[in-house]
């Protein structure tokens, strides 16, 4: 038995914890049909070029979606929108079965 497989992205997003609230509210109005957040650990140099400063409490945000949902919260967490600023957000392809897509991916 195999199964027939749906392509999606999961777009990972890490930010200074202050954002979190407004990020989230953003994220829903672009489609996406749930996410999920939490505490992220670590360091980083102070006064990186990411705009993370030293030890301020972030959070990771994930989405699974679409490629076109991906490219609008791509778009939106741009570090320019957040001068000064923590946040960096990236994507990734993989693989689900078509069942479960249709689950996840709004249509």
């Amino acid at each position: 038995m195999s199964a027939t497989l749906t392509e999606l992205r999961a777009v990972r997003i890490a930010c200074d914890v202050f954002l979190k609230d407004e990020l989230l509210k953003e994220i829903k109005h672009l489609g996406p049909s749930g996410y999920t957040w939490w505490e992220a650990q670590g360091t980083c140099p102070p006064q990186s070029d990411s705009g993370f400063v030293g030890e301020l409490p972030r959070v990771f945000i994930e989405v699974w979606c679409s490629l076109e949902v991906a490219e609008k919260i791509l778009t939106h967490c741009d570090p320019s929108h957040f001068p000064s600023v923590g946040i960096v957000a990236g994507i990734t392809s993989f693989l689900v079965s078509d069942e479960a897509a249709a689950k996840l991916v709004k249509t």
